[in-house]
């Protein structure tokens, strides 16, 4: 299982997932979270979300091997990506071979090429930009709560960050399967590199 959220902040976005996957009677900790495109460093995607893992981690290859590479680097043109991906046969293949509960939902924090920050939601072939704060997964419906109550649109990331974390273990405190680390992304508006928190 997993828990994902992002989060729209004054001075740019936070996206994040817990780590824990399970195997069988296995656990162990993975990053969920994937940054696209490898061969570009103008712009920055962080991909994560909830599902089918094997299924996310293929649509990032798909994204990563066919998909920017025509991209100018700005939010929109971003976005023109992301939705060509959506409708691309392979991705239509992917979805329509898996149950409901596997189907990759997935979020894209974005930093375009200008230094812009936005935050999009992706499940089945319907892209949307999110307005100000998102869960997916098992215990969507705890971090959501606790977003309610914490999260505040005029919080720069440096202060929300620590919020962001309490939220994130709200929900693995009474979720099971949501376990493990917390990867945290912030993409900060006109700042060039991602940097990834661990909160405890």
């Amino acid at each position: 299982m997993t828990i994902a959220a992002g989060f729209r902040c004054l001075d740019g976005i936070l996206v994040g997932a817990d780590s824990r996957l399970e195997s069988g009677d296995v656990k162990y900790d993975e990053d969920k979270t994937f940054i696209v495109p490898s061969k570009r460093s103008d712009f920055i995607v962080v991909v994560t979300g909830s599902g089918d893992f094997e299924a996310i981690q293929h649509c990032v290859y798909l994204l990563d091997g066919s998909f920017f590479k025509q991209c100018d680097g700005s939010l929109s043109s971003v976005a023109g990506e992301i939705r060509k991906f959506s409708d691309s046969k392979a991705y239509r293949k992917l979805v329509d071979s898996l149950e409901a509960h596997l189907k990759p939902d997935l979020l894209f924090g974005v930093r375009s090429a200008n230094g812009e920050a936005d935050l999009l939601h992706l499940f089945d072939n319907k892209l949307h930009r999110v307005r100000e704060y998102i869960a997916v997964g098992a215990g969507h419906s705890t971090a959501m709560f606790f977003s309610k109550w914490l999260y505040r649109p005029d919080f720069d990331i440096e202060g929300f960050a620590p919020l962001a974390a309490q939220i994130f273990r709200a929900v693995k405190g009474t979720h099971v399967g949501c376990e493990g680390s917390t990867m945290l992304h912030r993409l900060c508006n006109g700042v060039n590199e991602d940097t990834r928190i661990v909160p405890c």
